[in-house]
């Protein structure tokens, strides 16, 4: 009986160690985060600046749509707009990083990107005053 508590206790004892060891090797996962997001001047392309956007390629998807990534690093990301374009309205922007040496990717926080003029033109206003000539 002895014996047999013996080596109950060494194998939880070897268990907690295992769960232990496998716990440290797990890093800590930084959520990356969307700060910025543009087009380019000819709306093709959307420009991202961000953190913890990480060195393999993301995936980045605008309103469920995915866009090809053109260049990336771990705060920046072009990716091409659809070749049909958009139209002008706000979208959800998300951006998927790889997790290292996994088939799992961390996405990010939605982020809501206008792109092209939004909302209905406003009235004309009234005409300034003449300024000095």
């Amino acid at each position: 009986m002895r014996r047999l508590a013996r080596t109950i206790t060494l194998l939880v004892v070897l268990l907690l160690v295992d769960v232990t060891v496998a716990r440290a090797q797990i890093p800590a996962l930084p959520l990356p985060q969307i700060v910025r997001a543009d087009t380019d001047g000819t709306l093709t392309q959307l420009i991202i600046d961000g953190i913890h956007f990480g060195t393999a390629t993301p995936t980045v998807t605008l309103a469920g749509t995915p866009l090809t990534v053109v260049t990336h690093t771990d705060t920046h990301i072009v990716a091409m707009l659809p070749s049909g374009g958009v139209d002008p309205a706000s979208y959800s922007l998300i951006v998927s990083v790889p997790v290292p040496r996994s088939a799992i990717m961390v996405p990010s926080m939605p982020f809501d990107v206008a792109i092209g003029a939004v909302g209905p033109q406003g009235p004309k206003g009234d005409v300034g005053a003449t300024g000095a000539q």
